[in-house]
């Protein structure tokens, strides 16, 4: 029993006007593909890794690693690679890192080929020997590509 003559009002919804929806749902695909886009691409990142060591190393000693050396000891290395190395010759090299005045900057110190062989198809193992204290970066390099390192590390002479 309304007063209004038998009419009941109904409410009115306003709804989105369609090319705001349309620019919703393009916006929120755009956003979606950048993060998909955004996690696949963080998984290249390089698949080698330089460990280094006071001993030989050999499987009883790969996993006691270290960074820090004494002057003129015997630094161990081995690089290792998660697929196959695709060359059959690695460049290595090494760069010291000193700060001056404020920033670092980095001198190349040693650099040689090795040629990997035939059992060496995802690893070069090898040492070397720093007369210098300091702060020091190795790098792996293809000998095909010396642009970009397949892997590299920092490790301290004191």
């Amino acid at each position: 029993m309304s007063s209004g003559g038998g009419k009941e009002k109904v409410k009115s919804e306003k709804k989105l006007p369609r090319f705001v929806l349309l620019h919703c749902r393009s916006f929120i695909f755009i956003i979606l593909a950048v993060m998909t886009l955004t996690c696949v691409s963080a998984c290249t990142k390089t698949k080698g890794l330089i460990l280094f060591n006071h001993a030989p190393i050999m499987k009883e000693t790969l996993l006691k690693n270290s960074v820090d050396f004494a002057v003129g000891e015997k630094i161990y290395y081995i690089f290792m690679y998660q697929k196959q190395i695709p060359s059959t010759y690695v460049r290595i090299q090494i760069i010291k890192e000193e700060e001056k005045v404020g920033f670092w900057s980095r001198q190349p110190i040693y650099s040689t080929d090795h040629k990997l062989y035939k059992d060496q198809v995802y690893y070069f193992n090898d040492y070397i020997v720093m007369h210098e204290s300091g702060h020091y970066m190795m790098a792996v390099y293809l000998r095909d590509n010396p642009y970009k390192p397949l892997a590299n590390a920092d490790f301290f002479v004191h």
